[in-house]
């Protein structure tokens, strides 16, 4: 988590992937006003954003939106994030994807993928590239995994993620020309696709902030 707050404007993220992503992606949409801030998702978030709002800076702070993966359940998820913010004296947006201002400062909460669906940053990702051939090999190969290599939760055993996104990110990722296992390292290679319609929500919030 940053150490100080060096913008009006914050985007506060899970971890080292998405503050990459977003790092690459702002220059892409012009904007270079909001600081991106780590502060962990479902355990660790509940413990660092207190701490976050008493960093030095964050008085300071007119705006921000805190993004995180919905996960299996957008609600529950939603409603973890509003909790806190509730319980810290924050504004409380009423949905996923909007704002609320209360005593000058706007604050909104995305969920990856967005428009209120379930998943993750990754499912995000994978929607720039359908109708690719890297990504219907990707669907074949985990489809394949899937049924001939079943979730287990025993140690040392193969078995496909219950995850299917990010190993299907992975897969992808494998077939690039300099072959990496994250993210923020594809988007920063130039492999993320920030011009496709699946990106538009997104950029819409963040240009919201």
């Amino acid at each position: 988590m940053a150490t100080s707050i060096t913008s009006e404007k914050l985007v506060i993220v899970e971890g080292k992937d998405e503050v990459e992503v977003l790092q690459s992606l702002l220059p892409f949409i012009e904007i270079d006003n909001l600081q991106v801030i780590a502060c962990g998702g479902n355990i660790k978030f509940k413990q660092e954003f207190p701490a976050l709002i008493k960093t030095p800076g964050f008085i300071d702070v007119t705006s921000y939106g805190i993004m995180q993966d919905a996960d299996d359940n957008v609600k529950s998820t939603f409603d973890r994030i509003l909790y806190i913010l509730k319980k810290t004296g924050q504004p409380a947006p009423k949905k996923p994807g909007e704002f609320c201002t209360e005593n000058g400062v706007k604050v909104g909460i995305y969920l990856f993928p967005g428009k209120n669906r379930q998943g993750v940053l990754e499912d995000m990702f994978l929607e720039t590239l359908e109708e690719t051939p890297v990504k219907e090999m990707a669907d074949v190969y985990i489809g394949n995994l899937q049924e001939r290599c079943p979730h287990t939760s025993e140690k040392g055993r193969f078995g496909i993620s219950p995850r299917v996104a990010k190993s299907k990110v992975l897969s992808v990722l494998a077939a690039t020309t300099d072959p990496c296992n994250k993210l923020g390292i594809a988007a920063k290679q130039g492999y993320w696709d920030f011009s496709h319609p699946a990106m538009q929500d997104l950029i819409n919030f963040l240009k919201a902030i």
